[in-house]
């Protein structure tokens, strides 16, 4: 939010801002603009680089965001590149990213690398302080969003960036991702909800009712309800009177939206939040029964990066994971549970 802040307070008489504050602000704010300038420009040449190799690698979130959401790249901070492909054309973005000096985010045996392929939604690659990371899904398999990714390809609208033209997300579909996104981290930090707020401001005709429409069909509709709420409660944003109606009515709506409001700004900066208030407050978002079920026996059974670091077997016994997971969480959570 510091970019936003150093916006808003430079229109404003002098002296009303102490000097040492307004300079301070003014140096975060020009770092952060550089930073985002680079990334940008990096961004562009993975782009070619990914179409040189015959993929089609759709950028979103980060650089796209702040065009799209804020007109104004250096707006919104960001600090990794987020890339949307193709199942299939996995194997050819690693080795595009491979042959750029990208290495995974950590280690990991070839067994692994497999599974991460065959259970996750997204992968994360660093090349010194640079991130990226691949996405075949736009969340995890527990806390889905599922949308068909042929209809994501054929809805792409075109982006400025610089003098070069991207393609990214529609409007509609970036709502989803937002709201999805933010959800997953229980709306933990205020610049997320910002996002939602300024894509309704500067997208007037943008079909909410065809949204939360297409939300119920894939069972995420109070996922989005919930963003809209905190968007219009928050940040004023921009409403319709029938979509303000459907927002209210939803009583569990209302109660995340409440938890929200009194968390926000309570969590103390990079201290990591309470997986149990996360996994109730995912449960708590899902609209149907049998999404919680998916969600519960996914988190209990699937093995992580956490369960390779606690205990280290050779690929050929990586079935046992699925034995030990299961230990691990009790052995871990048991004792709270209990209490």
């Amino acid at each position: 939010m510091l970019p936003l802040l150093d916006h808003h307070l430079r229109p404003m008489a002098d002296g009303a801002v102490p000097a040492a504050v307004r300079d301070a602000l003014r140096r975060r704010a020009g770092a952060d603009a550089q930073r985002n300038l680079r990334l940008a420009g990096e961004l562009l040449r993975l782009v070619d680089r990914f179409a040189a190799a015959g993929l089609a690698a759709v950028p979103y979130k980060g650089p796209t965001v702040a065009l799209r959401c804020y007109g104004d790249l250096a707006l919104r901070p960001f600090r990794d590149l987020d890339f949307l492909v193709r199942p299939h054309d996995l194997a050819t973005a690693y080795q595009v990213l491979a042959a750029d000096g990208y290495r995974p985010w950590t280690p990991r045996t070839p067994r692994q690398e497999a599974a991460i392929r065959a259970t996750c939604t997204e992968d994360a690659f660093s090349r010194d302080d640079d991130i990226v990371e691949l996405h075949w899904a736009f969340a995890p398999r527990e806390f889905p969003l599922p949308l068909d990714l042929d209809e994501v390809w054929a809805r792409l609208e075109p982006l400025p960036l610089g003098r070069a033209q991207i393609r990214t997300l529609c409007a509609e579909h970036l709502l989803l991702v937002l709201c999805a996104h933010g959800a997953k981290h229980c709306w933990e930090r205020l610049g997320w909800i910002c996002d939602v707020a300024e894509l309704l401001r500067r997208t007037p005709g943008l079909d909410l009712c065809g949204v939360l429409d297409q939300a119920r069909a894939l069972g995420v509709e109070r996922i989005v309800l919930l963003g809209l709420r905190l968007a219009a409660e928050l940040l004023d944003a921009p409403l319709p009177d029938r979509v303000a109606r459907r927002v209210r009515d939803d009583r569990t709506v209302s109660a995340l939206a409440a938890h929200v409001r009194a968390t926000l700004f309570r969590r103390v900066p990079a201290a990591s939040p309470d997986p149990w208030n996360s996994r109730l407050f995912h449960l708590r978002a899902r609209d149907r029964w049998r999404d919680r079920l998916r969600y519960c026996a996914r988190v209990a059974l699937t093995p992580t990066a956490g369960d390779w670091a606690w205990l280290r077997l050779p690929d050929a016994l990586y079935a046992l994971y699925y034995v030990t997971r299961p230990i691990r969480l009790m052995a871990k959570y048991g004792g709270r549970l209990m209490r």
